[in-house]
């Protein structure tokens, strides 16, 4: 899976989970207690509360993990040299 390095990829990542499950933006936008207006604007990437992004993200059953943007090869190397 590739990194999400921008909110317009993090909007279409969020687009493929949703209709992956078989919600349209209405049903989500309900669930996560927002308009489904929110969810077009996430989905396309437009600024949006983290707050929101959250409760998304949550009734999607996802999480948000934050990475380095460049692979440390010396992390890396030590990892590995762990297993």
């Amino acid at each position: 899976m590739a990194l999400l390095t921008d909110p317009v990829m993090l909007g279409s990542r969020i687009q493929e989970i949703r209709t992956g499950k078989k919600l349209t933006q209405a049903q989500l936008a309900k669930k996560a207690g927002c308009a489904r207006k929110t969810i077009i604007g996430l989905e396309s990437g437009d600024n949006t509360s983290t707050h929101t992004l959250f409760r998304v993200l949550t009734e999607l059953g996802m999480a948000l993990d934050i990475q380095p943007h460049s692979v440390d090869l010396n992390l890396l190397a030590s990892l590995v040299e762990s297993y």
